[in-house]
């Protein structure tokens, strides 16, 4: 069973693009740290030691294969496109799920051991040993003394001590994470500055406890010890030091954030790390539509395009640029759990509450004839919010189809019999209408098939076109009825944040459908707590349907491959991508970024080519290496 998505990271991660548009100028670590020279941090008493136990067996992972080209080069610039700006550079506490301060800045947060991401194996990261205890809460980890944050200093075990402290401060305003301390680690020990032992409340499935102790350390000496209470106004664009190969090394307000690269990264000769993170600088500038991306694109401002839309790779791509070969096109498959885009209902809005209705809704929804005219017939319908789990995913369960006879009866069953003059269900003087909230006018096109169908079955869906501040206040507050968003999501399904009543009526976590089902609750928490595999796994089946049969979530449609273009001179090595990733050119990541590079020959070859007008090979790379078995 392959373990996927271990890092504890609370998220979300929208299939429609937005942008952010507040931003601030700031220092790199670097910078940071000339103007915050060490003797201005306090000194701090370090933690104390224990001894370490005797006859502990220490592992590690130095033979799998690795995953990165011999071929790749250092070097070079890499441009790419962010849909918004980031509303803070904080890890955490408010605002800090949204945008790229997710998928860029914490992506150079190391952890303690990594995923491969073809293989069911962890690998040494910050920690170059481990010793995993078969009581399925305890493992022992040797930090690699020769691991350092960005502005230069060691990573201790104080580090990782402090980690505990920081996430579990109320000063920081994240829920998730107090609730994660709180329900989950007992304590971290120290044994000396580069041995600890991190040990769980309660004992998990061998498949996943290493997953949960794959923690990150805090840079204890940037935060002088303590979390302060105004810690979300005084750090909220701080820079804090990081352990991977970038560091920011300066943004513009709503318009680029830029990264260089650690010449002197202490983790670049690291097998697994070795012949990765290539390009020397990576520019990431705000663009509003995907149009625009793939104009500025063309044009050589950007240099890579993910291709997302159906129209993209098949009318947009008879350019000279692509004909000729200077762009070139690539597909690659892959096998992972697939992210849960769809619409989610809020089970607490007064439209909504009874299931009838929302089992009506779901019927309403012709997403057949969007993937046939919206999509070109290239995408498939997601089952169920949890596909591709392997042995936790409920292969039985399949999502609603359009049935306009099945929506009326559901419908009617929940009072919803009567119409107005313009054919709008009535239950008293509640019309059966519905706002779409939609951040990427991209997608209106599809939501307008949604409409028109659902409107003749008496559903009115209304399409607000917000940007992405809105829309992100708007799932904060919990003040929509149903929004087209996607999660992300792990091989090892984690239920709670997601339908845990706990979590239901307060602002600010992933309980979006506002779900509070007490038997729910009780699946959920056997769920969390047995440690036999077989009856999580079992448990997992039985979450899957009740939640299913909630009618909470309907999903869309989903690709199991990306979609690629890329200027000539960037190249990807062979195959482009992993059994896990989404694209071939992803930077911040531990498991699977930075296997690309820019080669100057090539650069070289393509300019002159541009310039004589001669044509290069136009081939489509099309990689099934990882497709899954049907």
């Amino acid at each position: 069973m392959m373990i996927r998505s271990k890092k504890i990271v609370l998220g979300l991660t929208l299939i429609l693009s937005s942008l952010f548009v507040i931003g601030c100028q700031c220092l790199a670590p670097e910078d940071l740290a000339k103007t915050s020279a060490p003797k201005e941090y306090k000194e701090l008493t370090p933690y104390p030691s224990q001894a370490l136990p005797s006859g502990l067996v220490w592992q590690t992972e130095e033979d799998a294969p690795v995953f990165a080209s011999p071929e790749a080069q250092k070097g070079g610039k890499y441009i790419g496109a962010i849909s918004m700006f980031p509303l803070t550079l904080r890890m955490v506490g408010p605002d800090s799920s949204s945008g790229p301060s997710r998928g860029l800045i914490y992506g150079n947060k190391m952890s303690l051991i990594i995923e491969h991401p073809n293989m069911d194996k962890w690998l040494p990261a910050l920690a170059s040993h481990w010793s995993y205890q078969n009581d399925g809460k305890t493992t022992y980890f040797k930090i690699r003394p020769e691991a350092r944050w960005s502005d230069g200093r060691p990573v201790t075990a104080d580090d990782f001590m402090f980690y505990t402290e920081f996430m579990s401060s109320k000063n920081i305003m994240a829920p998730f994470y107090n609730n994660y301390i709180e329900e989950w680690i007992e304590k971290i020990v120290k044994y000396d500055d580069h041995t600890i032992s991190i040990h769980l409340k309660k004992a998990v499935p061998d498949d996943e406890a290493l997953g949960k102790m794959a923690l990150s350390p805090m840079p204890r000496h940037f935060y002088n010890g303590e979390v302060p209470e105004d810690f979300i106004r005084r750090y909220n664009w701080k820079v804090e030091p990081n352990t991977g190969p970038y560091y920011l090394s300066k943004m513009r307000k709503g318009k680029y954030i830029l990264f260089k690269r650690k010449k002197n990264w202490w983790a670049k000769d690291l097998n697994y790390f070795k012949n990765r993170f290539n390009v020397d600088y990576a520019k990431y500038i705000v663009v509003r539509n995907s149009d625009k991306k793939f104009r500025l694109f063309k044009k050589g401002k950007l240099s890579t395009f993910q291709i997302t839309e159906a129209k993209h790779w098949f009318d947009k791509t008879n350019s000279r640029e692509f004909t000729y070969g200077f762009i070139r096109k690539l597909e690659a498959w892959n096998d992972k759990n697939r992210t849960p885009g769809g619409f989610y209902l809020n089970s607490r809005h007064k439209l909504l509450k009874d299931r009838n209705t929302r089992l009506g809704i779901g019927h309403a929804l012709n997403f057949k004839r969007v993937i046939k005219e919206f999509f070109r017939g290239d995408r498939l319908r997601l089952k169920h919010a949890y596909e591709g789990t392997g042995e936790y995913e409920n292969k039985q369960l399949l999502p609603p189809t359009f049935n306009p006879k099945l929506a009326a009866k559901y419908l009617n069953a929940a009072g919803w019999g009567k119409r107005d003059k313009k054919g709008i269900r009535m239950r008293g003087r509640d019309r059966l209408s519905f706002t779409i909230t939609n951040p990427t006018k991209a997608n209106n096109p599809m939501f307008e098939i949604l409409r028109e169908e659902a409107v003749k079955i008496g559903v009115e869906f209304n399409i607000q076109n917000v940007d992405s501040t809105q829309f992100f206040k708007i799932i904060s507050n919990k003040k929509h009825s149903i929004i087209p968003m996607a999660f992300g999501s792990g091989a090892i399904p984690r239920y709670r944040q997601m339908y845990h009543s706990s979590f239901a009526g307060k602002e600010n976590n992933n309980n979006v459908t506002n779900t509070s089902d007490k038997k729910l609750d009780a699946m959920i928490e056997a769920y969390r707590n047995t440690r036999n595999g077989e009856e999580r796994r079992s448990l997992s089946r039985q979450i899957q349907k009740y939640a299913h049969d909630l009618a909470v979530f309907i999903p869309f449609a989903h690709q199991p491959f990306f979609r690629e273009a890329h200027w000539r001179w960037f190249r990807a090595p062979g195959p482009p991508g992993t059994k896990i990733s989404s694209t071939a050119f992803a930077l911040f990541d531990e498991s699977t970024g930075g296997r690309f590079w820019f080669d100057p020959d090539m650069k070289k070859l393509t300019d002159r080519a541009m310039r004589d007008g001669t044509k290069l090979s136009s081939d489509i790379l099309i990689d099934k290496t990882f497709k899954p078995a049907p």
